[in-house]
């Protein structure tokens, strides 16, 4: 068959779940955690169990769904004391008898490897289920186990939706298709308007998820985004530490003042002192979550000892 309608009333099924797929992979553009209700934000219920609040995940062009108003609780396996773990929560697709069976949709926990040291990221399955693959896992949260407590959890997943249209990027520029300006006024985004900025009829400041870009319309319906340099998050600051003993690593906590909208930020650190090298023998920041960091100082003694360390994030794409 050449052609065929897909919404249209009918006697028989005319479209499949493969083929619904396109229709939002092409929509959406991409995976990620589709802007509606509460966004799947997903919180720690205690030791053993996350839940996430109502929203939506596209992965790969099928949508997965927290109904509206209410939760999911999820299930996480006990820690142990001493090793520390990455658990992932997953929007996982298993395609049953060949396509022709009964497929499985579902969030769920990917439970990662215990381990002493520093936890990476469990493995997850990521065949094209929209070719031959029949597994296919997309990680959303990361659930941090130290010891036997759950400490933190971090979100992986992009955004995406929040405006009818799909982005590209060339030469760092966003390019996008667009209806018009009054159509993306009707989502209730802040828009403050204002003029002559890039040399074209009309453009326009967007703000939203925290986002802001400059955006611009020309005759043919086309607009350009640039990111706005408030889109940058920077925070710094300094902590004392003193070594617990002479050539041992030593560390401190620090808590950001800035809100990185759930991201990790980038993160550095440096010893304000003289003898670089010789007593100060290593510096290091490490996240512990979205809102906090671990610094660490190695000295060949006990001396007291400022280190300086910057935070900072900067969102992708007002799209992503």
């Amino acid at each position: 068959m050449s052609q065929k309608g897909i919404i249209k009333n009918s006697l028989t099924k005319d479209i499949s779940a493969l083929e619904w797929a396109s229709i939002f992979r092409a929509l959406w553009g991409m995976s990620g955690i589709v802007t509606i209700y509460n966004n799947l934000a997903c919180t720690i219920v205690n030791n053993n169990m996350v839940e996430l609040a109502d929203g939506m995940y596209n992965l790969t062009g099928y949508p997965l769904i927290v109904e509206n108003g209410t939760i999911l609780d999820l299930a996480v396996d006990s820690g142990t004391a001493g090793q520390n773990r990455n658990d992932m929560v997953v929007a996982e697709f298993v395609r049953d008898g060949g396509g022709t069976g009964i497929d499985t949709l579902q969030f769920k926990i990917v439970k990662g490897t215990p381990t002493s040291g520093t936890p990476t990221d469990p493995t997850l399955t990521q065949e094209d289920i929209n070719a031959a693959g029949v597994t296919r896992q997309e990680g959303i949260w990361r659930v941090k186990i130290v010891g036997t407590t759950i400490t933190a959890v971090e979100r992986v997943a992009s955004y995406i939706g929040g405006y009818p249209i799909s982005a590209y990027w060339l030469d760092g520029v966003a390019h996008v298709p667009v209806l018009k300006a009054s159509s993306i006024m009707e989502i209730g985004k802040n828009l403050d308007f204002h003029t002559g900025e890039l040399a074209v009829d009309y453009d326009m400041r967007i703000t939203a998820n925290g986002m802001n870009m400059k955006v611009a319309f020309n005759d043919e319906g086309l607009y350009r985004a640039v990111l706005d340099e408030s889109n940058t998050i920077i925070d710094g600051g300094y902590v004392s530490i003193t070594p617990s003993a002479a050539n041992t690593p030593t560390s401190v906590l620090i808590t950001f003042e800035k809100n990185f909208q759930g991201n990790s930020p980038w993160l550095g650190a440096t010893a304000d002192s003289v003898v670089a090298g010789t007593e100060v023998t290593g510096v290091a920041i490490h996240p512990e979550s979205a809102t906090q960091a671990r610094v660490w100082v190695t000295r060949t003694n006990t001396t007291p000892t400022v280190v300086r360390w910057t935070a900072m994030w900067q969102n992708p794409a007002i799209f992503m």
